[in-house]
């Protein structure tokens, strides 16, 4: 470094070189020590700051990283936290009833009496893990079911194609290579209002805060009443949680889960509710018929055209 520091100066002091031969020589070593010095503090500094971090007890923990590294998650956290969705800003981008009702939405309550028809316990179903027919039981008393999760896809064995699953490289012939208990999954409207009847939210109420923007994630389980919400996860439009709880709920479970704890969390008919590619089914498990929604992994409306008029 210190020679490429003296080449430098020598080309910088050309003019008053003559005059003073050994200047480019004495300046370079004198600038090889500072940036020695400005080195070791900051080396020391940087140590100092790697004491004071708490001791990490997981991968993503802020504690893990380089000093650039830290700081940049931290400026990152910061221009989020300065980001808040409001129903204002995101009105322009609600689909419209009609495009909700084309990717399965339901709009409208079905037909019928909600409810009147909670469990399929002791009726025949089909199962969606291995396609046979089967009566619904409840757990302890479910039939054996043996499946593979994985998908079957193509593939090169022996230089010959063959189907195999993704979970076990067995052929598409093989019998399933997991047991567990028969499930069913129903989504028409008619079917799952006869379980559990839907119902639109309340108006706004003067008397209770409303989010305007709620985004919604559900966590699904398998039970003698179909797929049913098991966990509902709700973050408002700052990205704070508003609410995390699991859910208890009245059909006998395939899975443990926890008691709902009775939080409420005040959302009204006019507030945007925001999720990903599935939240068609969040809702339609949470027995809501919701118009105001957004969903991230759907085109938004195009924006409004000239007037033809």
């Amino acid at each position: 470094m210190v020679k490429k520091l003296y080449e430098h100066f020598v080309t910088l002091y050309e003019p008053i070189h003559k005059a003073n031969p050994t200047l480019a020589a004495e300046h370079a070593l004198k600038q090889e020590e500072e940036v020695y010095k400005n080195l070791v503090k900051a080396v020391i500094q940087c140590i100092a700051s790697v004491k004071r971090r708490d001791k990490p007890t997981f991968i993503s923990h802020p504690s893990v990283g380089t000093e650039d590294e830290i700081k940049a998650r931290v400026e990152a956290k910061k221009s989020l936290e300065s980001l808040k969705l409001s129903k204002t800003l995101l009105e322009p981008l609600i689909h419209s009833k009609e495009c909700l009702s084309d990717w399965g939405y339901i709009v409208d309550i079905p037909a019928g009496v909600g409810g009147r028809e909670p469990s399929l316990e002791g009726k025949v179903a089909k199962c969606v893990r291995c396609a046979q027919p089967f009566q619904v039981k409840r757990m302890e008393e479910a039939e054996d079911c043996t499946y593979h999760w994985g998908r079957a896809l193509m593939t090169r064995v022996n230089g010959e194609k063959t189907r195999v699953y993704t979970c076990c490289s067995q052929s598409a012939e093989a019998n399933g290579c997991v047991h567990g208990p028969h499930v069913f999954y129903e989504s028409a409207p008619e079917d799952l209002h006869a379980r559990h009847g839907f119902s639109f939210l309340k108006p706004p109420d003067a008397s209770h805060e409303t989010l305007d923007v709620a985004a919604l994630d559900c966590e699904m389980v398998y039970s003698t009443g179909g797929m049913r919400v098991a966990r509902i996860s709700i973050v408002d439009g700052s990205g704070e949680k508003v609410f995390d709880e699991f859910i208890r709920m009245d059909d006998g479970v395939h899975v443990i889960v926890k008691e709902k704890l009775g939080k409420v969390i005040q959302v009204g008919t006019a507030d945007v509710s925001v999720g990903h590619s599935s939240l068609e089914d969040a809702i339609a498990t949470l027995d809501l018929v919701r118009w105001h929604i957004l969903n991230e992994r759907k085109p938004p409306p195009p924006p409004p055209g000239p007037s033809t008029s």
